[in-house]
């Protein structure tokens, strides 16, 4: 602790001294105090390159420079360097003295335009004249007027409202309109001339309907985006969008074939034509499977797109109803193969047969609903987490895996007495 300075005597004193004095040392200046004088007052003091200044311990407490010349935060300093900027720029500062950085200064630029500007900004690259940028008021009212005088326009307001505000105006057409003068200045005219007036949107709609031979019931403009309520040429109700009648679409879905009561309707029709039963208690949409009974008993899930294409709606009588997972290997390859198959098993295992897979190692039959489907994911799926990969096709796998294949689908839930065993050379030939 420094003796030289008088020293304060409260203990809260002391410590705010030693730190100022502690920080003044860190960056190589010296106080020129005889001490302290209080934390809210300036300390004269001479930095690391001899400029006497003045300090506010906060400042230095803060992390502040504690020379404001070397920082250029003394007030000569920074009156020097705005001039001689100004002055770079070919304009010349007409006040007499410095009022600050965020004070503003009357500056004359090279053109002659005075403008009063923030030595700050101009410090950060700014300009000098906001005349000859463009953000004189004046200058900027001027140009306005002088543009809408070149169109045959007339300004309508009292007074200048600012360069991004609407000001009414009368193009030479005779139009009202209201437009901005930074739009004016950017080119552009009085849209209704140009076509883009806001009815533009309800003329084409009107028109188009008429094209289609349809009929608006509604008595008003509701918007581009509103659905307004339309019978169509064939006399279906329906409702059409402006917008999207503009980008090519149609407006009666019962006439696209996308009506949903139709289409229920259809599909409840077409079940009956095929002696079907629906087992869901509503109609689920065209892309979803229903429930139902066929004519010979089978449970299906038929799908409404899938009978209005002409296909059948019963898997088992399609004979595609996968009931049937097994698991065979080819010792010779040492290779297991495993999958799901329908109705009598042995047209699939004698095929397999003839590529080597002689040895039935499971054999599962009369598996209920999707069971022999999901038995076979989650065979794929559990050796897939276990990052093995095929060797062939999708379910070809080195026969070091069938411990884990078996172990999958013995474990899946299989019902009492469905496992089989048996050797491959017990299958007839095909």
């Amino acid at each position: 602790m420094n003796q030289a300075y008088v020293w304060p005597t409260h203990p809260r004193s002391i410590a705010a001294f030693a730190e100022f004095l502690e920080a003044l040392e860190a960056q190589g200046a010296v106080l020129l105090e005889e001490g302290w004088l209080n934390g809210r007052t300036s300390h004269r003091i001479r930095c690391a390159e001899g400029h006497e200044t003045t300090v506010h311990p906060q400042h230095i407490h803060y992390g502040g420079y504690a020379c404001k010349v070397c920082s250029g935060l003394d007030p000569a300093t920074c009156w020097a360097s705005f001039r001689s900027t100004v002055e770079a720029k070919g304009g010349t500062v007409l006040e007499s003295e410095w009022k600050g950085a965020g004070k503003r200064h009357l500056v004359r630029c090279a053109e002659g335009h005075v403008n009063p500007i923030l030595p700050n900004l101009v410090q950060q690259g700014g300009g000098i004249c906001k005349t000859c940028a463009g953000l004189d008021p004046r200058a900027a009212e001027a140009a306005f007027r002088a543009r809408l005088a070149e169109r045959g326009a007339t300004l309508l307001e009292s007074r200048y409202l600012g360069q991004h505000e609407h000001h009414k105006i009368q193009c030479s057409a005779g139009h009202l309109i209201t437009q901005t003068p930074a739009s004016v200045g950017a080119g552009h005219g009085c849209h209704i001339c140009a076509g883009n007036y806001r009815g533009k949107g309800a003329d084409e709609f009107y028109a188009r309907l008429r094209e289609l031979g349809a009929m608006l019931l509604e008595t008003e403009w509701l918007g581009a985006g509103q659905p307004y309520r339309v019978i169509c040429a064939k006399g279906h109700p329906c409702t059409a969008r402006p917008n999207m009648l503009k980008r090519g679409a149609g407006i009666c879905q019962i006439c696209a074939g996308q009506d949903k009561a139709t289409a229920e309707a259809e599909f409840r029709g077409r079940l009956a034509a095929l002696g079907m039963t629906l087992l869901e208690p509503e109609y689920l949409g065209a892309n979803k499977p229903h429930r139902a009974i066929c004519a010979a008993g089978h449970e299906c899930s038929p799908y409404p797109t899938a009978l209005q294409q002409g296909r059948g709606g019963c898997q088992g009588c399609a004979h595609q109803v996968w009931d049937i997972f097994y698991v065979v290997t080819n010792q010779d390859a040492q290779r297991v193969k495993f999958g799901i198959t329908s109705l009598d098993p042995r047209t699939r295992l004698t095929r397999h047969r003839s590529n080597g897979y002689r040895q039935v190692e499971l054999l599962l039959e009369g598996l209920p609903g999707s069971m022999a489907n999901d038995m076979e994911r989650a065979v794929n799926a559990d050796l897939r987490a276990a990052g093995i990969r095929p060797v062939k096709g999708r379910e070809y796998y080195d026969i070091s895996n069938l411990p884990a294949i078996l172990h999958v689908a013995v474990n899946y839930g299989i019902p009492s007495g469905q496992g089989v065993l048996f050797d491959i050379s017990e299958v007839r030939a095909a």
